[in-house]
């Protein structure tokens, strides 16, 4: 059987998405990037760059929680999907 590599932030990110009740579609009108890349992020082909995180950051910040709490939280689930493969 072959360990493939399954990475954890694009489920995240999804889950992310439904907590704040924004769609891929919102995302990428917010943060002026293109809704086929948001996609990519969302079913873990492609890994977003620090710029973008920041810039999902300023959409998803609010009131409650920062765009730095947010940002971290993302930060944090790419570093442990490099460190661990994606596995869980």
């Amino acid at each position: 059987m072959k360990n493939e590599y399954i990475p954890q932030f694009p489920k995240l990110f999804r889950e992310l998405l439904l907590e704040y009740k924004l769609t891929q579609k919102d995302i990428s009108e917010k943060t002026g990037l293109h809704k086929t890349y948001i996609s990519q992020i969302a079913i873990g082909h492609r890994k977003p760059s620090i710029e973008v995180l920041l810039k999902i950051s300023d959409v998803l910040s609010n009131e409650e929680k920062s765009r730095v709490e947010i940002y971290c939280k993302m930060l944090r689930w790419l570093r442990q999907d490099i460190r661990t493969g994606g596995r869980a």
